[in-house]
């Protein structure tokens, strides 16, 4: 088993959920408003640093996983300016 991780921009959250819609993701965890930094810039939720991501975290098959965030990649390029996604796919174990 798999899991996916994917942190992304909270600006393009329903875009996000309506792509794992269309792509019939059965289940995942999801957290809201995280602060960070990366190649996007610094994201705390100021007026100096705006903006905040969420994660997503999907549990499954390698297959299905790559596609979802293959899809996912497209997605970004769909967007004038390329928000920040990220993105990582890790062993688990399910206890």
């Amino acid at each position: 088993m798999k899991l996916l991780s994917i942190t992304y921009d909270s600006a393009i959250d329903s875009s996000v959920m309506r792509l794992l819609d269309d792509l019939n993701v059965k289940g995942y965890t999801k957290t809201f408003d995280a602060h960070g930094l990366g190649q996007s810039g610094l994201k705390v939720n100021t007026p100096v640093w705006p903006g905040t991501n969420h994660q997503i975290l999907i549990g499954g098959d390698e297959a299905f996983l790559r596609e979802v965030a293959e899809n996912v990649r497209s997605l970004q390029g769909e967007f004038k300016l390329l928000p920040g996604i990220y993105m990582l796919m890790l062993d688990a174990v399910e206890l």
